[in-house]
Order: C-alpha cells, then structure tokens, then sequence
C-alpha cells in the first residue's frame, strides 16, 4: 500500500491471485476417494510417442532433394538411411 492507503496496481493482481487460490483451496475437501478410479486412461503408450529430430539445414537440403526425385515422403526415407547405417 502507499502511504496513502491505495493499492497499487501490481499489489492488486498479486491480491486477486491470492484470493483466487485461496478460493480453490477453499473448496477442496479434506480426503478424495480414488477406489473406482481407473490407472492410466488418460496416458497413451512411448510407442506412439513421436520426438522430433533437428537435421542441419545442409543435411535436410539433401535428403529433401532425393525425396523429391525419388517421390517419397522424407521421414520413411529418413528412417531407412538411419536403419541402414
């Protein structure tokens, strides 16, 4: 607060966000009753689980070209030069 008793600005979104989590907490209960949950329904398997990979931009220029001559798509030819070596 200033030395006026105003709130500044800043203090004030510090202020509604305390009160909003203290709302949340407010309304949890004491205990939950997981006994009829089910593990795992919203989680999905490693295997389709896709990470993306980075080439050089010289790398990714070459491979993109002979995808282009061979008409294929440069992640399947990606994968069978990676097998192959």
């Amino acid at each position: 607060m200033s030395s006026k008793g105003y709130i500044k600005r800043g203090q004030l979104r510090i202020q509604k966000k305390l009160d909003t989590i203290q709302l949340i907490f407010e309304d949890m209960r004491e205990e939950y009753d997981f006994s009829k949950g089910k593990r795992g329904i919203y989680s999905r398997d490693l295997k389709d689980l896709h990470l993306p990979v980075y080439l050089d931009l010289q790398l990714e220029e070459y491979y993109k070209k002979i995808a282009l001559k061979k008409k294929k798509d440069l992640r399947p030819l990606l994968i069978r030069f990676y097998k192959k070596k």
